[in-house]
């Protein structure tokens, strides 16, 4: 069974008005370790947030507690995207490692060996040392250089707004909302809990970006396959985010060969 998706292109998601989301001006709470552990695996309350990293909260806030992130990236429309690592000490190049290193080349359009578009190297490749007759692994090249890329650390993303939390995105299975759905459920488990999961693609380099929407509650699932989205499959991240309004997306990558 395959979920009718072509047809939808790669519409954005609208989600329609649910309740009240939170008061962007609510005070916060003093950083601690305790809530560090809950950022990092609480709760994921649709249209809420996860954990104490809530929609509305002050960026200044998030970092406090969060400490320092991995990364940083400008998205298009004013938004800032910060991740930050989720646990679990880097394990190396495994599958899951390979991927996410895979989809990093595709969305910001490094060369196969995770470098600027257009480098030069002697010999035609980064990976053979003329020193000791070796040749590195492309994956090991690219973590050497970005270990923030490395496996086993699952992420909580944040996107920011005029300074203030607009989604929070994760990865860990330790992520559940109340009726248990994590990144370890599968689309078929999802769809069975709510029927009428919308679904959206947008380009994401040589895969797809399925975008799963719930519309009433303000929570999406997101994954990539190189076709169709079988009920199988699983998701890479859960987001969460405003009760009507649309889910930021990650911008579009269009293929490598055109």
């Amino acid at each position: 069974m395959r979920f009718p998706l072509r047809s939808l292109g790669w519409l954005l998601l609208v989600v329609p008005a649910f309740g009240a989301a939170p008061c962007s001006g609510a005070a916060p709470d003093s950083p601690s370790s305790a809530t560090r552990t809950a950022a990092d695996a609480g709760r994921i309350t649709p249209g809420v947030g996860v954990g104490r990293i809530v929609l509305g909260r002050p960026r200044q806030w998030v970092l406090s507690v969060l400490g320092k992130p991995l990364r940083t990236t400008r998205r298009p429309g004013g938004y800032t995207e910060v991740t930050w690592a989720s646990g679990g000490k880097p394990t190396g190049a495994d599958a899951e490692t390979r991927q996410r290193i895979d989809r990093w080349i595709r969305e910001n359009g490094r060369n196969q060996y995770g470098d600027d578009s257009g480098t030069v190297y002697a010999g035609g490749t980064p990976l053979f040392s003329e020193a000791t007759g070796e040749t590195m692994d492309r994956y090991e090249y690219i973590l050497k250089k970005h270990p923030d890329l490395a496996g086993g650390g699952d992420t909580l993303t944040v996107v920011f707004r005029a300074d203030r939390v607009e989604q929070v995105e994760v990865t860990s299975p330790a992520s559940r909302t109340p009726d248990g759905l994590s990144t370890a459920s599968t689309f078929k488990q999802i769809r069975a809990r709510y029927p009428r999961l919308r679904v959206s693609e947008r380009a994401a380099g040589g895969a797809v970006g399925y975008y799963g929407e719930i519309r009433a509650a303000g929570i999406t699932f997101y994954t990539e396959a190189q076709d169709d989205l079988m009920p199988e499959f699983r998701p890479l991240s859960i987001i969460v985010h405003r009760a009507g309004r649309a889910v930021v997306p990650r911008p579009a990558v269009p293929h490598p060969r055109g």
